[in-house]
């Protein structure tokens, strides 16, 4: 069975052919790859997969099934059979399809998702509610070994109404899983489920005969099924980690932030993170400390609270986070990190706009969640300096906690080799004769700084690496320019309402910022224009004001 014969699961269904199927995997398994060298992104986890997806749609009617994927990042052979193949090329493009299931996109897609742990939550409610004949989640293991996921098995053993949850099982997560269940089969039996094994996810006589047993059990049930992930990827991009299409990340902020944080810790310093150690390039880190550098799984709340445990315990504590799963930590963050003002350092990693990874991985909250605490140290480096002095704000602020948040991509040079305190801003163009200062912070300042500059514009640019606090003698100084506060976050709680604050209104000062709007995927320039926070667009208008 050829791909391009195939219009959609209609074709699969009910077909047990071995080698039919076979030939469909490899043609899907060979469109994938060749999609990935355009785009990038995320492939491993739906190569592992392909096989899988393919006998879930042999088996079960996706008119009357739901199918659940947790990640997403494994549903692109179920999108291929679900009428999407043609719209392929515009993945993670503006408009285009998400790399995640997304109820938007198809009739076939029950849920949204990008965050993991989701899909069982969904699976309990649509069996509650007889939504369809059959409730299929696929969870990878990374997200099976969840806080959330534990509680959704534990839920669902109190309804009636059969379930059918595949463990993907490849013993990876983003590198090696940081936590394991030792005996998966006794861990899924002591909750009341039916266990069904699979020893070899890529074989269709073991997949079809374990679907058949898990059709047999009147009780909620778990295939546990084993595959590879990334399973014969030939492209000529390499993956890094099995995961995506590596990228080059010499001079990133990654890099360089990991290196500060090297030459600092020692051995009464702890690094902790949810599932992140390798995204933020902290695996020379774990090489050199293992026992002090902590994966705790795709477990966000439990990492901030290990993190206080720690730091009450008189350790220097760092968690590298991303700013999009920072979010679910928002209880500890309130109730155990401010209220007890603990020392922690947050390093706060894929702050702002992540574009092609779409609204689930924009890291836009984090600011508005931090500055409700006025005591907050909010630090966003920019340049290479900056990068240097993250030392000393962190042998600085050893009494409260310390949050810096930091975008991908390369770390820019301006020339700028200077030591400041918390709080101090840096005036990157400055003439007293201009009446007009653009003040942002992060990469996006290299190219107002460019656009300035080739246009010759009168217009001051501040680097305003402090969010929190701010720098009160500058903002004094340029108190009579009209202010712009652009910022690549929400509307609330954020640069611009610490300033408006401190002038009491009484200078003028407006707000370019992404407001209250839920921000879909896309190129950078694309998604910018969209927004109409384009640097041409929005300086042209400062300039015409």
């Amino acid at each position: 069975m050829k791909l391009d014969k195939v219009i959609n699961f209609k074709d699969v269904y009910k077909n047990r052919d071995i080698n039919e199927l076979n030939e469909l995997c490899d043609d899907i398994r060979e469109f994938l790859i060749n999609n990935a060298q355009i785009k990038n992104g995320h492939i491993g986890s739906s190569l592992g997969v392909v096989e899988l997806t393919v006998a879930l749609l042999s088996q079960y009617n996706c008119d009357e099934s739901i199918i659940l994927f947790d990640t997403g990042h494994q549903s692109q052979t179920y999108k291929i059979l679900t009428n999407r193949k043609m719209f392929f090329e515009s993945m993670n493009r503006l408009r285009g399809l998400s790399s995640f299931q997304e109820m938007q996109e198809s009739k076939y897609d029950w849920i949204s998702n990008g965050h993991s742990g989701t899909a069982l939550g969904y699976a309990f409610a649509y069996a509650h509610s007889k939504t369809r004949e059959n409730i299929i989640s696929v969870v990878g293991d990374a997200v099976f070994y969840s806080a959330y996921n534990h509680a959704g098995l534990v839920n669902l053993a109190n309804i009636k109404n059969k379930t059918i949850t595949i463990l993907n099982d490849n013993g990876e997560s983003i590198g090696e899983n940081g936590i394991k269940i030792q005996n998966p089969e006794l861990y899924v039996k002591s909750l009341g489920l039916d266990y069904v094994y699979c020893e070899d996810g890529h074989d269709f006589n073991k997949l079809f005969e374990a679907l058949d047993k898990a059709d047999a059990c009147k009780n909620h049930v778990v295939v546990h099924v084993k595959t590879i992930k990334a399973n014969k990827y030939n492209g000529e991009k390499p993956l890094a980690f099995n995961h995506t299409i590596a990228e080059d990340t010499t001079g990133s902020y990654q890099e360089m932030i990991a290196e500060q944080i090297e030459k600092i810790f020692d051995e009464d310093s702890i690094l902790i993170s949810p599932g992140m150690i390798n995204s933020s390039l902290f695996t020379k880190l774990q090489k050199k400390y293992p026992n002090q550098v902590i994966d705790c799984g795709i477990n966000e709340e439990l990492c901030v609270l290990m993190a206080c445990g720690f730091a009450k315990a008189g350790k220097k504590v760092y968690v590298s986070i991303f700013s999009a799963f920072f979010q679910r930590t928002f209880d500890q963050l309130v109730h155990d990190v401010m209220r007890n003002n603990l020392p922690i350092v947050f390093l706060i990693d894929r702050a702002g706009l992540n574009y092609t990874s779409g609204v689930s991985h924009h890291g836009i909250y984090d600011v508005s969640l931090i500055n409700n605490f006025k005591d907050s140290v909010i630090f966003h480096p920019f340049s290479y300096n900056d990068i240097l002095q993250l030392k000393n704000i962190i042998r600085e602020v050893d009494d409260k906690p310390l949050f810096v948040r930091y975008e991908k991509g390369k770390v820019v040079d301006m020339g700028e080799y200077v030591s400041y305190g918390v709080g101090k801003w840096h005036e990157i163009i400055f003439d007293k004769k201009n009446t007009k200062t653009l003040i942002a912070y992060g990469p996006i300042l290299k190219d107002m700084y460019d656009y300035i500059k080739e246009h010759n514009l009168p217009l001051n640019l501040v680097n305003a690496r402090f969010i929190n606090p701010i720098d009160f003698e500058m903002v004094t100084k340029h108190y009579n320019n009209d202010l712009y506060i652009y910022e690549l976050v929400i509307d609330r709680a954020n640069l611009f309402v610490n300033i408006r604050y401190f002038t009491r209104e009484k200078t003028s000062t407006y707000q370019i910022n992404l407001k209250d709007r839920i921000i879909s995927h896309g190129r950078k320039h694309n998604v910018l224009k969209f927004l109409e926070m384009d640097i041409e667009k929005v300086i042209n208008h400062i300039m015409k004001k």
